[in-house]
């Protein structure tokens, strides 16, 4: 088992390091100060859960895996003369247990080389080895890779984000004013979406058993701290897009909770429409962004995102073990 930590000193280094990781990334960044501070919270969460008793109780109930202990479900803090000391913890893809991988989350010193990364994969494995996981995950600026080889690397998922203010200027897309767009004012669309959404998810392969439909409690936060508009098509509910309020380590602003086209509209660039009127009607306190997370696998998604200004601000990728 990993250590728990001792007093200040691995906190400041870990947020630091990230901090260092991240401040190239560019316009949709928190300003320094911010950046840290946010940063140094998001740290402070994780070192916390190398002894939260309760939480390890509550995931062992969620994930239970044959012969592993609630003590094995903490995070753990990996310790080693003259290497980085580790913040990782075990996670399950999907809540499945039969998909164990280790998560890391914080380092205090750069992991650079594809040697410093070798050396990173295998404590891991032999930390974790209770549960047998065969890949960790670690989130990276940008769209580059750590520095592992092709054939033991894949994306999980990207951070995308863009600025309200640089996205309201952008000129807007081909048929802006040819689609209809409204406001939602309560979720009364939901059903007609849900059942868009299973028909959808019934054909799309390998990633419709990776997402999820926004059910009624995401509708009901959009609606209240942020805002879902609706497209039309034909006189029927044909598409919509919503975001939250949240905030993420490196960011603040809108968190996209879905953005879902039916099948007249797909496939025709109608998801810049959509977010064209979403970032018109969202309230921007000054260094607001709209941001979300698109799977590794959704390239429609991904192009969409990034036609219309968003840009990629971290990659989660798997690396083998």
């Amino acid at each position: 088992m990993g250590e728990a930590p001792v007093g200040d000193d691995l906190l400041q280094r870990m947020t630091r390091t990230l901090d260092t990781l991240l401040a190239p990334g560019g316009a949709p960044l928190l300003p320094p100060v911010a950046r840290e501070r946010r940063l140094r919270a998001w740290v402070s969460e994780g070192l916390s859960r190398v002894e939260d008793e309760l939480w390890a109780a509550r995931f062992h109930h969620h994930c239970p895996v044959p012969g592993a202990p609630r003590s094995a479900y903490l995070h753990r803090v990996l310790r080693s003369p003259r290497r980085p000391t580790l913040l990782a913890g075990i996670r399950f893809k999907g809540g499945d247990v039969q998909q164990p991988f280790v998560e890391l989350l914080a380092w205090d010193r750069p992991i650079a080389g594809s040697q410093a990364w070798r050396r990173t994969r295998a404590r891991l494995a032999a930390e974790f080895q209770d549960f047998n996981p065969t890949r960790m995950r670690v989130r990276w600026p940008g769209q580059a890779a750590p520095d592992v080889a092709r054939e033991d690397r894949g994306v999980d998922q990207f951070l995308v984000a863009g600025r309200l203010s640089t996205l309201r200027e952008r000129h807007r897309p081909w048929g802006h004013e040819a689609v209809e767009v409204v406001r939602a004012t309560d979720d009364g669309f939901h059903l007609a979406f849900l059942a868009a959404f299973r028909r959808w998810q019934s054909s799309a392969g390998p990633l419709g058993r990776e997402v999820s439909p926004a059910d009624e409690e995401t509708w009901r936060r959009c609606l209240q701290t942020g805002a879902v508009v609706c497209a039309r098509a034909g006189g029927r509910w044909a598409g919509v897009m919503a975001a939250a309020r949240a905030a993420e380590r490196s960011i603040e602003g809108y968190c996209v909770q879905e953005l879902f086209l039916d099948t007249p509209l797909r496939g025709r660039r109608r998801a810049p429409v959509l977010q064209h009127h979403l970032v018109d009607v969202l309230l921007d306190r000054g260094r607001d962004c709209l941001w979300g997370t698109i799977h590794g696998t959704n390239a429609p998604s991904l192009r969409a995102a990034l036609r219309t200004g968003r840009e990629v601000i971290e990659t989660w990728w798997f690396l083998a073990l």
